[in-house]
């Protein structure tokens, strides 16, 4: 299952950011892969706006 938060201000949106996704290295460092991160512009920012992902 995929997750998705937008970012209202930056109007940007970062999907697949489930827990498989964020990697513990050996200094105690979060490493995010396999994100996605995008300018949410035209109808996809009408719809994540309409449908409230946070």
């Amino acid at each position: 299952m995929a997750t998705a938060w937008m970012h209202p201000i930056a109007e940007t949106v970062l999907v697949d950011a489930r827990l498989p996704n964020f990697k513990l290295t050996l200094k105690g460092d979060v490493l995010a892969i396999d994100l996605m991160l995008a300018k949410a512009m035209g109808g996809l920012l009408k719809l994540i706006t309409r449908i409230g992902i946070k």
